[in-house]
């Protein structure tokens, strides 16, 4: 269970940061 959950947030905190890659990707070509 508690795995699970480590699993879970880890996937969540991936997402999160390739989001967050993307929009820093996108603020670079609207300047």
């Amino acid at each position: 269970m508690i795995v699970g959950n480590w699993k879970m947030n880890n996937s969540i905190n991936e997402s999160i940061r390739l989001v967050t890659e993307l929009n820093e990707l996108i603020a670079d070509v609207d300047d």
